[in-house]
């Protein structure tokens, strides 16, 4: 499969790829209102449920009288821990199914958490009981109702506190010496005679925290068992939820059900970042309604959201050294993460990524640690540790006083003629050698200081994946593509109908996804991440299904398969062009008129990405350049971003709503974790004190600044037509803390930059 070069990946005539004027399959229903998300669902007869959460940083529940609450009128089930299905269920992993094995650089560990244990990791942790009862108000008076021994056990939240000898072993179950999960380290070279050879060296200290990946619909199911009127013998769950994707495998796991007895009915699911975790409520939902005969509801509240973390909370310190013309020659970082309660982990950090550069002498040293503080999904480093990557390259051009874009371009072993195209142009867009200057140099006339940064990083992701698709050619001339969902607003789907269209000669129109929760194919991604790789996948079965159709329609026509062609959703005579027919009439049985589908499927994906064949980034794909501008108060602190600028070689623009969307999102996105966002907890309790909408600040229209998405397309990815991804390359809050240090001249090494820390670096308070 990896020499699979692809069909048409040279394609220079296109019609409806690269278009901005299709709208997605749900882009009316969601302009609209009418797209349905789970919290929204109200079946007859649904009651509620409820799960108590923890108050406590840390506990254990001694003993439980639940008399009091299965007595108060209106309840209808209370389940605890103790529960004879409940020990009997697996615990539910981390990340279901786990995405990633491999070399520790790049792999995902799955720690998986009881369906509902007597201990609790965290304050607002699920815990020991839930219960079901016709209103939400006599859940909660009902979870009041139980008598509960608690043992309040002794919590930790810094890393680095955790792995001190005294610390007390948060997870004895796990039969691990310490509160570290993994130690990782490697090296490149000889990075200490690097280091003694260097003309500099500068050693530094990075601190970002832990922030949530905020949900705007908190989770939410509704279960039901019924027999399924088309099903075989026994009842089928029914499911409203939109959390689809990485929980139907619980389901499946804890109930004994095959998917034939599952229907996972909402298709909506709402915006997050690579939340990959399955809840507890997914299983305990369907069981509550199992045993009390009726529908059942649960869903999260905003509070509840706050149980996930995007990343850990990293101290990282860095030494480099280098010459004095730019060239990095040497780094070492040592990373203690904290990987919060139980998570899927990758070590490595943004260490890695120092391979990009042509510094030969690396070496890595990792640590992640159980905390008390949030589970994990995303990585701790990945992306937003890249930061670290870029303050070091920063601080070369600094200590030098050189241009930054040039001493990366130095550093990079391939900055042709990817990076180097999207510097020229991201310089262009925003004016980069008009407005450069040197450290803490510009005030401007509203009495605010200046900066501008830079950065660069790699742009393909994972169109290493392998996906399936199917497409169906009917009788009505439409062609359908089954999609398994769930829909998640990147648009990766209709990026896939497009290619479907140029490839079949069919009007965009005419491609419809049908959303169908046992579909085979599920497009993940957008204008980033699996995009390319889906998009391939859709290409190759796109080509087949054409083949097929000539096929078939020269049968009917009496005339031979390269006679005929195909355009706006027809067949046509190439010898004469005005004899055509609509390619539904080919979908039907020539005598009879009945339906006969054309149907075809492809499984694969794209020859493998620069960074899965050569891990150690010798060889690089497409890149990207990021360009940030501030203004920065220096008498109250506050830090304004004003400008960014995005040139990213996508390779091929397949969507380009798609992938301006994304530069879009991961930069309001960059914006939050830069100046706005962290969880803080009390030292004392354990307990999250900002867990709501107001005190923890995400960013509002009016902490956006004007983003400029500048489209690179050199169709050298791996992807379809040379596409890549974009992912959350953008997101780098290294950027912001440069540009701040080029408007101030001093360095912040902490996020989020917050005014007090400004005026603390200014020496004012």
């Amino acid at each position: 499969m990896e020499e699979f070069k692809g069909r048409n990946q040279d394609r220079q005539e296109f019609k409806v790829v690269g278009r901005k004027d299709i709208p997605g399959r749900l882009s009316y229903a969601l302009a609209a209102g009418a797209a349905k998300y789970a919290r929204e669902v109200v079946v007859p007869g649904m009651i509620h449920g409820k799960i108590l959460r923890s108050p406590y940083g840390r506990a254990r529940i001694k003993g439980m009288d639940t008399s009091r609450a299965k007595a108060l009128p209106g309840v209808k089930a209370v389940i605890t821990w103790e529960d004879e299905q409940i020990r009997a269920m697996p615990s539910i992993s981390a990340l279901d199914p786990p995405l990633f094995s491999g070399p520790p650089t790049l792999a995902f560990q799955s720690i998986g958490i009881p369906v509902l244990g007597n201990e609790a990791d965290r304050e607002g942790d699920e815990i020991g009981v839930c219960v079901a009862a016709e209103s939400e108000e006599l859940c909660d008076e009902a979870l009041k109702l139980v008598d509960i021994e608690w043992e309040v056990l002794p919590h930790l939240l810094d890393p680095r506190e955790a792995l001190r000898g005294d610390a007390p072993i948060l997870h004895p179950e796990l039969n691990l010496p310490s509160n570290c999960v993994r130690r990782w380290s490697w090296e490149d070279g000889d990075v200490e005679a690097a280091f003694r050879e260097a003309d500099h060296v500068v050693e530094y200290d990075r601190f970002f925290p832990f922030f949530n990946t905020h949900k705007p619909n908190p989770f939410a199911i509704v279960a039901w068992w019924e027999q399924d009127h088309v099903g075989g013998e026994g009842k089928t769950l029914f499911i409203e939820s939109d959390s689809y994707t990485f929980a139907l495998r619980a389901v499946m796991t804890a109930f004994n059900l095959p998917e034939d007895k599952i229907r996972w009915l909402t298709i909506c699911s709402g915006g997050q970042y690579c939340d990959l975790v399955s809840r507890r409520l997914v299983i305990l939902g369907p069981l509550l309604a199992e045993r009390t005969g009726m529908p059942v509801r649960i869903a999260n509240t905003r509070r509840d959201s706050f149980d996930l973390g995007g990343g850990g909370a990293d101290y990282t310190h860095v030494k480099i050294g280098f010459t004095n013309d730019g060239m990095l020659t040497a780094v070492h970082a040592s990373v203690v993460s904290s990987i919060g309660t139980r998570a899927g982990i990758i070590s490595d950090h943004s260490i890695e990524f120092f391979r990009m550069t042509r510094c030969p002498n690396i070496k890595s040293d990792c640590v992640s640690v159980f905390t008390n503080t949030a589970r994990q999904s995303a990585d701790p480093g990945l992306p937003y540790n890249w930061e670290v990557f870029t303050t070091a390259m920063w601080r070369i051009a600094d200590e030098l006083a050189k241009d930054p874009a040039e001493v990366m371009l130095k550093n990079c072993h391939t900055p042709q003629p990817s990076l180097k195209l999207c510097i020229d142009k991201g310089k262009e867009a925003i004016g980069w050698d008009r407005k450069r200057h040197a450290p803490g140099a510009l005030k401007l006339p509203n009495g605010k200081m200046h900066g501008m940064s830079f950065r660069y990083h790699d742009a393909p992701r994972h169109p290493h994946a392998i996906y399936t698709c199917t497409l169906i050619l009917r009788s009505d001339g439409k062609v359908y593509v089954p999609h398994r969902g769930s829909w998640r607003g990147v648009f990766c789907e209709d990026a896939c109908a497009l290619v479907v269209a140029e490839e079949l000669g069919a009007r965009p129109e005419d491609v419809v996804i049908q959303f169908d929760a046992n579909a085979s194919a599920t497009a993940v991604g957008g204008g980033s991440d699996g995009g390319g790789a889906a998009t391939w996948v859709a290409k190759e079965a796109a080509i087949d299904l054409k083949a097929l159709l000539l096929r078939s329609a020269a049968a009917v026509l009496k005339v031979a398969p390269e006679e005929i062609d195909t355009r706006d959703s027809t067949v046509f005579i190439k010898a004469d062009p005005q004899k055509s027919y609509a390619f539904g009439m080919f979908a039907a049985d020539p005598v009879f008129g009945w339906p006969r589908d054309l149907t075809t499927s492809y499984t694969g994906r794209p020859p493998l990405s620069s960074w899965k064949r050569d891990t150690r980034y010798r060889i690089l794909d497409t890149m990207n350049a990021l360009f940030c501008e501030v203004e920065v108060d220096t008498e109250t602190g506050d830090v304004e971003i004003t400008n960014y600028v995005a040139a990213c070689d996508v390779g091929k623009a397949i969507r380009p709503s798609s992938v301006e969307g994304q530069i879009e999102g991961q930069l309001v996105m960059n914006t939050a974790s830069a100046k706005l966002e962290e969880y803080v907890w009390d030292e004392k309790t354990g307990v999250l004190l900002n867990g709501n909408d107001l005190e923890y600040k995400v960013p509002t229209i009016l902490d956006v600044p004007p983003i400029e998405p500048v489209v690179v397309e050199t169709r050298l990815g791996n992807g379809c037509y040379g596409a890549t991804g974009i992912s959350h390359q953008i997101v780098d809050k290294g950027i912001v803390a440069c540009a701040v240090h080029n408007a101030i001249g001093k360095w912040i090494d902490s996020v989020p930059i917050t005014p007090d820390k400004v005026l603390e670096a200014l020496g004012k308070i």
